[in-house]
């Protein structure tokens, strides 16, 4: 009997390079959610401290152009939360739909090797028939004549 071949090998090695290719897509759009939590995290801790500042700032009695440049900058700041805040969610979105399609590409690749686990039981059980017969063809040349 012939060595066993899928009838889907190809297919599956399209389908594995599939799913590779998923999950370096979704790694790099983690990595890009990883970096703007960061960016909104480093936005979010200069706010705060932005605004402590303030706050001490007026208990001491500041200057009008002091407190002028605080809230110029404040305002600069809490422009650049809201874009970092929206990039973070944009990339959320980015992620949820990267590990979409990682499931999907694993899903097809699962269904590709079940089908070639399936092909391979029906090969071994055929296999194992023609061993099974190229034995009883043996046992019977072997057997002396009236045996049988």
């Amino acid at each position: 009997m012939k060595r066993f071949q899928s009838k889907v090998s190809v297919l599956h090695d399209l389908r594995k390079s599939r799913e590779e290719q998923a999950l370096r897509s979704y790694a790099e759009v983690v990595l890009i959610r990883q970096r703007s939590v960061i960016n909104l995290e480093t936005v979010t801790a200069a706010r705060s401290s932005l605004y402590t500042e303030i706050q001490r700032a007026i208990s001491v009695g500041c200057s009008a152009t002091l407190l002028s440049q605080f809230l110029s900058y404040r305002d600069g700041l809490e422009t650049e939360w809201t874009t970092a805040s929206e990039v973070l969610r944009r990339a959320s979105e980015v992620v949820e739909t990267s590990l979409v399609k990682v499931m999907d590409a694993r899903r097809e690749r699962e269904l590709i090797e079940k089908f070639q686990s399936k092909e391979r039981s029906i090969y071994d059980q055929e296999a194992l028939l023609d061993e099974q017969k190229r034995l009883d063809e043996l046992a019977l040349r072997r057997m002396p004549l009236g045996w049988g």
